[in-house]
Parts: structure tokens; C-alpha cells; sequence
């Protein structure tokens, strides 16, 4: 055996073509290794590179690989954590989405913090409803993390559904309990709550871990109460030298709670304000400062407007003037108001309401310049079926949506219904009124076809008021009406509390389905903005 595999060797090699035959082989292999090679090489260089922060020689080389080569997973978080850190989050955001395209976030939970990471992107280059979408793509997982709750819940925040916000900051709380930063936000939704056991304690929180931004929540707290000179004492126990925003509303407020002070304090007409002199000079100067910075513009234009209001309240006539020309320089949104439109009695009332009832600290802390929130419809759908009779609900809180979807109704309780059926991905084929009372329509019946095939029918009943009793009778004639008209379901929204029995009752009924139409309202409004029915 030895002897033949020895002289078949010795043929091979005295083959004359045998040389040529290696140096083949030989270089194939190599071509067909050199991209793995050259990837390995690329990455060693590129985490020796980032490591050493040297973040604009990543992109350069990264880049420069991505010409000639696939993309690669690897490389690509290299890329898009290096433009994240030179603060050009659009270029990082295009980066990440070639990721999640090229089928590299496969894992549920690496999808879910892929998406985080892009919704607060998302979030910081003010597109709400996109950051929304993101995360609202991996809900399920989400809900157990607690980046996804806290910046679902300043989502929220920024369109000023309390409720929800404290809703999802309670449960990123609950899952990082030493979070400063989520006690910060957190705080800010209850302090319009008023949970005054809860705030006490998320304030003692930010006490005692010297977090300076709270100071404008404590003085708040004191605005609140009417206690101007407790809220003043607060806010001149700090300083923003390094941030001209924070800076900037600290000394707004300081020379908004004298001017209270004073007018409290003043029996005569006339009111002297010469011996504010002081907090007013340093406020101009940080007024300047603001507007001069590298601030978003909307952030500006909201400080231009809100000085303008204050140093007409406290009766400067010469510095009003000079803030509304730099306006109207500075800012096209100024350009073509006069002071008649921009001192009419009722915005200078919106605006000591404002502060009064604490709306300003969505200034104060850049929530009031996030866009309006577009909910994706299955998210209302899911609201929907999240929130049914049994699910538990404050009488407040209760009030509060009812009072949203009466005001909604009000424009157009029809149109409003009718939007509703859509979202349902159903087709409205036949809409009939069942009675009247002084508000105009209180009930409503659409018969209305499923888009998808096959294309079902479905009947959506709408009541408004709780003149007639809902009672099982009731629900027998309807689905004798479905059974009748072949009808294979019925949707039945109502915005009154139900009676114990009822909920027992629709038991009985598994064609039927019941919603609390109430709870639409808080994401239906800027949805029916945006998409006329």
C-alpha cells in the first residue's frame, strides 16, 4: 500500500504541469479568502480606531471598504456609532436602517434595541410620529425595557397625554428604579397630575442626587400655590452658566415671580416696577445669549415669544420694542404680525394660563416643539381592545376622555364615527341616524364591508348618550338584525358607564363586541388633522 501511494506521488510531481497546477490552486484559495482577509483586517483597524475615538477615521475607512465590498454587520455598527458620535444623527439614522434592510437585526430583542436607539433619534431630529411607529413596531418586547418605557412615555409628554406619559414612566421606573433621568421626565407628567404624595417624593429623589434641572419643578410647585417669593428663593439656588436655555427660563421665572410680588404686595393702580431693575437686566442678558446660541430655531422662536409677553406684563415699552423687531429680522413666523395680533387680550391671557397651570415647563424643557403625534391605526385598534369595560380606570381620568371625545363629537359626531369604522379597515356602505336630542345626532348604525377578501359585512353601532337603557333586549334585537341581514359581526362603541349586568349580558352575544368609544379620543385628534375623512 505504501509502495503505490509512494510512486503516485512521484508521478505527480515529475507531471511537468504540475508546478502551475499548485500555483493555481494555490491562487484561487487566495482570491477566494482575500475578502475575508481583507474584512478581519478592516475591522482590527476600525475597533483600534474607535477605541481611540478617532471616529471621523472610521467613517473614512468604513466608507472606503463599503465601496468595493458587501455591507457587513459588524462594520456597520461601527459606522453609524461613529456618526453618533459626532452628532450627525441623520447620516447615523441612514446607516441603521441599511442594517435592519439587509436582514441584520433578526433577534426580537436586538430588534427591539435597534429600534429604540433609532426612535430616540428619531425623537431628538423632531419627528414624533416616526420615532412612534419605531417603537411601537416592537410593543411587546419593549415593555419590559426601560429605555423603550421612558421614551415611549416623553412621547407622550410632548403631546401632552399625561396619563399615558406617567403610565409608561411608571414602568420604566419599575424597571430602573435609580434612573435619575426617568425621575426627571417623570416628575415633569406628575407635576401636571398634581400627585402631590408622588411628586414629594420623585423631588426628594432629585435632591438629593443634585439634579440643578429639577430646581424648575420645585419652584413650580410653589407657582402652583401662588407662593411667588418660596419659588423665586428656589430658583436663584442655582445657575446654567453652561446652558443658555435652562439659564435663560430660570431668569424668565425669577423676573415673573417679582413682577407677581410686587403686584400682590401693591395696593395703588399704578404699579412701580423700577425695583426690579435688577433680575430684569440680567434677564435681557440671558434673553441675548439664548437667541445668539446654536439653538434649534424653534426653540428661539419660543423664547422671543414668551419674553415679548413677559416685558409687556411687566410694562417695558423699550426693550418690547427692540425683541420685536429682532422677531421680525430674525424669524419669518414674525414677520407679518403687528402688536395688535400678538398682544390680543386672549394671548396674553393663553399665555399667564400657560404659566399658571405649569404648560410652560413643556417649554422649559423642549417638549413644547416636538411635532403632533400621528398614532399608526392598528395602535388605536390595540387601544381599543386594550382598554375594555373591565379594565380599571380613575373617575378623573374617566372625565378627562369623555370630556376629549364630546368636544370631538361636537365638530362632527358623524365624520368622527365614520373615521373610527376606517380604522377598522372597513369601507362604509350605509350610515343611518336612529334619534335626535339638542346636541344633534346621539346614535348612529353603518353597515360597513371588511377591505380584506373575503369582504365581510360588519355593523357599527355608535350611542352617545345613555337616554335609552342598554339592556338585553337591546342586544337581542341586534343580533336577531345580524342574523336577519347575514351579518357576521357587530362592533358596538358607547361613552357612558355601563351597567355591571351589561358586561354579563354581552356574554351572551359572541357576535357582538363592545368598545368604550371614550377612549378614541385622545389619539384620534391629531390623526383626523392629518387624514380627512
Amino acid at each position: 500500500m505504501e509502495n503505490t501511494i509512494s510512486t503516485i506521488l512521484k508521478n505527480i510531481i515529475s507531471y511537468p504541469y504540475t508546478p502551475y497546477i499548485a500555483v493555481l490552486i494555490l491562487g484561487t484559495i487566495f482570491i477566494f479568502f482575500l475578502p475575508l482577509l481583507s474584512l478581519i483586517t478592516t475591522i482590527s483597524k476600525v475597533s483600534k480606531l474607535f477605541d481611540a475615538k478617532n471616529y471621523t477615521e472610521v467613517i473614512r475607512r468604513v466608507e472606503k471598504y463599503f465601496k468595493y465590498h458587501k455591507y457587513e454587520k459588524t462594520l456597520l455598527s461601527f459606522l453609524y456609532d461613529s456618526y453618533l458620535k459626532l452628532n450627525n444623527k441623520q447620516k447615523a439614522l441612514h446607516y441603521m436602517q441599511i442594517a435592519v434592510e439587509k436582514g441584520f437585526i433578526k433577534d426580537k430583542y436586538l430588534k427591539m434595541f435597534h429600534n429604540t436607539k433609532m426612535a430616540q433619534i428619531l425623537y431628538d431630529l423632531n419627528q414624533t410620529s416616526e420615532a412612534f411607529e419605531k417603537l411601537y413596531e416592537v410593543n411587546k418586547e419593549g415593555e419590559y425595557e426601560a429605555s423603550w418605557c421612558h421614551l415611549m412615555g416623553k412621547i407622550f409628554l410632548s403631546q401632552q397625554q399625561f396619563e399615558n406619559a406617567i403610565y409608561y414612566l411608571e414602568r420604566a421606573l419599575f424597571i430602573s428604579k435609580k434612573s435619575i433621568d426617568i425621575y426627571f421626565d417623570y416628575t415633569l407628567a406628575l407635576s401636571f397630575k398634581l400627585k402631590e404624595r408622588s411628586l414629594a417624593n420623585a423631588i426628594e429623589i432629585f435632591i438629593k442626587n443634585a439634579k440643578k434641572e429639577a430646581i424648575f419643578i420645585v419652584a413650580y410647585c410653589n407657582i402652583f400655590k401662588k407662593d411667588f417669593s418660596n419659588a423665586k428663593l428656589w430658583l436663584t439656588k442655582t445657575s446654567f452658566a453652561d446652558n443658555e436655555i435652562f439659564e435663560f427660563y430660570r431668569r424668565f421665572l425669577i423676573l415673573f415671580c417679582s413682577y407677581n410680588i410686587i403686584k400682590n404686595s401693591q395696593v395703588e393702580q399704578v404699579l412701580d416696577f423700577s425695583s426690579i431693575n435688577a433680575e430684569k437686566t440680567e434677564f435681557l442678558i440671558s434673553l441675548n445669549n439664548a437667541i445668539k446660541s446654536d439653538n434649534l430655531d424653534s426653540l428661539k422662536v419660543k423664547i422671543l415669544e414668551n419674553s415679548i409677553y413677559l416685558l409687556k406684563l411687566i410694562c417695558d415699552e423699550q426693550n418690547l420694542k427692540h425683541f420685536l423687531i429682532t422677531g421680525k429680522t430674525s424669524f419669518s413666523i414674525f414677520e407679518n404680525l403687528d402688536e395688535i395680533d400678538i398682544f390680543s387680550e386672549n394671548k396674553i391671557d393663553n399665555f399667564l394660563k400657560r404659566i399658571q397651570q405649569g404648560v410652560f415647563l413643556l417649554d422649559i424643557f423642549g417638549y413644547s416643539i416636538k411635532k403632533s403625534l400621528i398614532p399608526p391605526a392598528d395602535f388605536i385598534k390595540k387601544e381599543f381592545e386594550r382598554l375594555k369595560p373591565t379594565a380599571s380606570q380613575s373617575e378623573q381620568l374617566r372625565k378627562t376622555i369623555l370630556s376629549q371625545y364630546l368636544r370631538l363629537t361636537d365638530r362632527g359626531f358623524v365624520r368622527v364615527n365614520l373615521r373610527v369604522v376606517r380604522l377598522f379597515e372597513y369601507v362604509p356602505t350605509k350610515v343611518r341616524s336612529t334619534f335626535l336630542h339638542d346636541k344633534g345626532i346621539a346614535s348612529l348604525r353603518i353597515l360597513a364591508t371588511e377591505i380584506e377578501y373575503p369582504h365581510r359585512s360588519a355593523l357599527f353601532i355608535f350611542r352617545r348618550t345613555s337616554i335609552y337603557d342598554l339592556s338585553y333586549k337591546l342586544f337581542e334585537t341586534i343580533n336577531k338584525d345580524l342574523d336577519e341581514q347575514n351579518i357576521e359581526t357587530c362592533f358596538f362603541f358607547y361613552n357612558f358607564p355601563l351597567d355591571p349586568d351589561i358586561e354579563k349580558n354581552i356574554l351572551d352575544f359572541p357576535k357582538i363586541t363592545v368598545y368604550d368609544q371614550a377612549h378614541l379620543a385622545l389619539f384620534l385628534e391629531e390623526s383626523m388633522k392629518n387624514n380627512k375623512v
